[in-house]
This record gives C-alpha cells, structure tokens and sequence, in this order.
C-alpha cells in the first residue's frame, strides 16, 4: 500500500469513528451505513489515543464502546482461557464451533494491560482444514506496563546545513519497517513559509519518546485436537519529540533561528503481523508437534536516528513469548 493509500485509509478510519461518536445513541442501521474498517486498524487509532489522550479519557472510553461494535471482546485477564470459536469447513460447506483452550502459561491478574479477543471470519483463512483461530490481543493500561516505554534522547551535535527536502532529520526503525522523516517534513508543520527548497544550519538534535506496543497472540484449534499458539505478534506506535537548535536558516520566509520543537507518530509493523494464513500454515504442520515455538512476527528493537544517521537512542521493544510474559 503506498503512503497516499495509508493516508486515506487511516482518515476514513477516524471519519468512521468521529461519526460513531456523535451517533452513539442513533440506531444501528445509521452506523451499518458505512464500510467495515479493519481491526487491526482501529487498534493503531486506540494506541493512538493512549498516547495522545492518555489511559483514562473519556474519548477511549467512548472509543472502546465503537471496538465493540465492530466485534471485538473486551476480556479479563481470568477470562483469557475460555473462548469458543467458529471454524469453517469448506468441503462441507459448514460452520463448526471449536474451543480454543490456550495450552502455554496465562498472563497473570494485573491492572496494567487491557485484554482484547478478535475473532476473525474463518472462511477467509481456513480453506478445507475446520481450523478456527483466534487472536488474544493486549494493550498498556497504565505506564507500568511492559508494553509501554518512554524516554529521552541525549544531545547529538549536527552543525551542518541541511536542503530541506532532501535531509533526512530522523529515521524511525525496527528489523524489517522503518518509516523516514526529512527536514522538511518536520519543519513545514511549523510553517508554511519552510518549503523543500529552504536550508537550515543545524547545532544540536535531542528528545524524547512514547510508545504504546500491542501484542497479539493467535490460538488455533480443530476439533478433536487441542489447541496451540500458532503466532506472536507485536507492533509500536511511537511518538517522537525532536528538539532542533537551528542557527540560521535560508530562503525560509518567517522562520527565525532559535529553538523548535516538533512531534512525530509513527507506527512501527512488522510483515505479518496478526496474519492469520500463518497461523493456520503453521497449525496445519506443527499443530501435532509437542514444544513446537510458534511463528513469530516480531517488531523488535527500535533504532532512532538523525542527521547523518547518528543514533539518538535504541528502544528495547517487549517480544513476549508468552502471555505470560505481558504484564
């Protein structure tokens, strides 16, 4: 998908949701009107919001009653093992119900991450197999989480003059996405008047960040056979805070030289994530394997870079094996 493509998913997403919180109240044939958004989606647009908004706001609560409607489960911790699912057989053609048991250690009972269960429509993915799979989904709930990390850059010198739309002023990686800011791109924000042609002369780059990773653990079962975590997902929406002392700048219009401060969100996901043709592959040829390790679809760790690639800092990313292992 190109970035113009993303952008316009994205803003149909929040569109889909901003008029599902003016018609909260209206009846259900008003929101069936509109398209079905993703899910995985509108869980980027809920790391978002913790972000942005924090853990308690009354926009997430709000936002949370929309994810339900559009199918997905908020759990406890405890309720984490019972979970009937629905798998599809093609040859029959037929619906057969299935219960995922996870097999692996449980999360333990903590008010820090926030349970979601999504169930995706098994005949996109089940081919002939009666295989049903089932994604166990967590998200901080509080900045104690493992699944939530912050903070700070120290001070790297620059003292170069950058082309603005050519400079690359920061690049956000992990092992297999990595999304790249220019000068440009941070600075024309600020103003209009700082265009691709301007130049700024750069002393010093530092700053900050939040991220709010989701970890996904999918569970696949057919009946007759127990069930097993077939794929561990992670992903990170990241906001970074890039401090920029400039000295002079040129053919910038209004921009005066002096201390400028800019926030980018970047979401950070690895190939495969959460897919669930997979976890079924995987079912289909390790699901009778005793101590088999699931796939895995990993964000791994996060390199923030500046001018000249100069390393600001390396966030340590939470790749859980487990669900225990989230916390």
């Amino acid at each position: 998908m190109s970035k113009k493509e993303t952008q316009i998913l994205r803003g149909l997403i929040l569109l889909n949701v901003i008029l599902f919180l003016f018609i909260l109240s209206a009846p259900v044939q008003m929101l069936s009107a509109s398209a079905p958004v993703p899910v995985d989606e509108l869980l980027e647009q809920r790391a978002d919001l913790l972000i942005s908004d924090g853990f308690d706001s009354p926009v997430l609560e709000k936002f949370d009653e929309y994810l339900q409607t559009q199918g997905v489960e908020f759990i406890n911790e405890v309720d984490v093992p019972a979970s009937v699912i629905q798998a599809y057989d093609r040859e029959s053609p037929q619906i057969i119900e299935t219960n995922i048991q996870p097999t692996s250690s449980l999360p333990p009972t903590t008010n820090s991450v926030q349970w979601m269960a999504i169930h995706p429509d098994p005949s996109t993915y089940s081919n002939a197999h009666g295989v049903g799979i089932v994604f166990y989904v967590a998200q901080p709930k509080s900045s104690t989480s493992n699944l939530w990390v912050s903070g700070s850059f120290s001070r790297r010198s620059v003292s170069q003059t950058l082309r603005a739309g050519t400079a690359t002023l920061l690049k956000v990686a992990a092992s297999n996405t990595s999304r790249i800011y220019s000068l440009y791109d941070v600075l024309s924000s600020v103003s209009s008047s700082f265009s691709r042609t301007s130049f700024a002369e750069l002393s010093q780059v530092y700053g900050s960040y939040q991220a709010s990773y989701t970890a996904s653990f999918a569970y696949a079962s057919k009946v007759g056979a127990p069930s097993r975590l077939a794929l561990i997902s992670t992903k990170s929406n990241m906001r970074t805070i890039i401090n920029m002392n400039i000295v002079n700048f040129t053919n910038s219009g209004v921009m005066v030289p002096g201390m400028y401060a800019v926030t980018k969100d970047t979401i950070l996901s690895p190939n495969n994530y959460n897919n669930a043709g997979v976890a079924l592959n995987w079912f289909m040829q390790n699901g009778t394997k005793d101590s088999f390790p699931p796939a895995r679809a990993w964000v791994g760790d996060v390199a923030i870079n500046t001018v000249d690639d100069i390393t600001l800092g390396t966030v340590t990313s939470p790749n859980p094996g487990n669900m225990h292992q989230v916390y």
